[in-house]
């Protein structure tokens, strides 16, 4: 599979000579989540009951940014966008935030809060219409230019 049917992100070109070839990682696409009633999150790469669940980034085919996402368990006890939240794994990000959120502090000195993660020009990865797609803190600290946070 290509990364862009996988929806895994790649580190291309790692190895001089062998171009195209690299390492992949993740399970889904985090963009691809849909809610259905009674049936809470859902993701078409994940098994049933499961959403996808952001955990960092890499680029795809053409350097494309795209996100990594692993399979998580979905509870209607996670965390809305703006709540307050906490980090559970520090080494995964992973944090009680529910799909396509993470969690970070966006004032100085303010608590963490559950955060939407959007992508420029991605159809999926959309604020709705009270934020903007503020990808200022992804580009200096990763240098990605199309992926932000909902602010």
């Amino acid at each position: 599979q290509t990364p862009e049917q996988s929806h895994q992100g790649c580190l291309l070109d790692l190895f001089s000579g062998f171009e195209g070839v690299g390492i992949c990682a993740g399970e889904c696409d985090p963009f691809e989540n849909r809610y259905e009633i009674l049936k809470g999150y859902q993701n078409p790469k994940c098994p049933a009951e499961m959403a996808c669940e952001y955990q960092s980034y890499a680029f795809g085919a053409n350097r494309s940014e795209k996100l990594i996402g692993k399979c998580q368990p979905f509870s209607p006890n996670l965390q809305r966008e703006r709540a307050v939240c906490r980090v559970i794994n520090a080494q995964t990000g992973e944090s009680d935030c529910g799909p396509n959120l993470t969690c970070t502090q966006i004032e100085a000195g303010g608590p963490s809060v559950c955060v939407k993660i959007c992508q420029k020009d991605n159809p999926l990865g959309l604020c709705s219409s009270e934020y903007e797609c503020d990808r200022k803190f992804h580009q200096k600290a990763w240098g990605t230019t199309t992926i932000g946070f909902c602010l």
